[in-house]
């Protein structure tokens, strides 16, 4: 299943009516569309709504294979359509990074600054949104970084305001980006699950051999756990496995080892445009 998590409504509109999505009875307090392989949620804007639903679309339906905010940026010149990923989200308020895998072959990647009210003066270096922030504040406490994704397309820049944006421009501008964006959660779905499958064969074929943890110290068989499933991780975003060997000769302690890898899977910056 593919969570998509939109702030509003004429936001979501063009995406559930090109999916064909059916309303849900039982998600108040929230709108919520689904079909076999899509769920779709319209939070409300804001950093604080999206937190609060993507927690709840997580509690009331528990993991997915992916995760995708879409919504709409501001920019000081990037063309009104524009559809690109965020590689980097930033918390305007808390100055908080956090880096998201670029699983695809694209120039279109940005940096997206969350903020608490819509922007009038832009910079050239970032875009600007409410929600993406939160979003993947949320999302981080109960998913790996590699299925979490936001896509955004550019809604005003210095020449159209967002102050002459209303709901039925906005809706406009959505609609015509709406096939490219879907076509891209699709693409990022894809790639996820190959390098995952690629992984678990490296993982099955070579990794093991190259590194038994239990060989050379001793681990619960809760450490154990966490390791075959942090190794794995590291090996679906692509990291070379030379870099564990350094780190088990700086860290003793297996937990000190677990926590590096898992502090690393969170916080290194990521590109998997390259194949597997």
């Amino acid at each position: 299943m593919i969570n998509i998590l939109v702030a509003l409504n004429c936001e979501a509109k063009p995406l559930r009516q090109l999916l064909k999505l059916r309303s849900m009875q039982d998600s108040a307090p929230w709108r919520c569309y689904a079909n076999d392989q899509y769920r779709l949620i319209v939070t409300g804007s804001g950093s604080l709504n999206m937190a609060m639903a993507t927690s709840w679309l997580f509690g009331a339906y528990g993991k997915a294979s992916l995760w995708v905010n879409v919504g709409s940026v501001g920019h000081k010149h990037a063309e009104i359509g524009q559809v690109v990923i965020a590689s980097k989200i930033k918390d305007y308020r808390s100055g908080q990074v956090w880096f998201t895998p670029i699983l695809l072959n694209s120039s279109s990647t940005a940096t997206v600054c969350s903020v608490e009210r819509v922007q009038t003066q832009f910079s050239d270096l970032q875009f600007y949104d409410m929600e993406a922030a939160g979003f993947v504040q949320a999302a981080l406490k109960f998913t790996e970084r590699e299925r979490i994704h936001s896509i955004k397309i550019v809604s005003d820049n210095q020449e159209e305001q967002s102050e002459d944006l209303d709901e039925k421009r906005l809706l406009e501008i959505v609609e015509a980006s709406a096939e490219s964006v879907l076509g891209t959660v699709q693409q990022i779905h894809d790639s996820l699950l190959l390098r995952v499958s690629s992984s678990e064969v490296r993982f099955a074929s070579k990794i093991d051999t190259d590194i038994e943890l239990g060989k050379l110290r001793r681990v619960s068989s809760a450490q154990e756990h966490r390791w075959r499933e942090l190794k794995r991780r590291w090996l679906a975003v692509g990291w070379s496995i030379n870099d564990i060997h350094g780190a088990l000769a700086v860290h003793k302690s297996t937990t000190n080892l677990l926590d590096w890898m898992e502090a690393e899977l969170l916080t290194k910056p990521v590109s998997l445009e390259a194949k597997p």
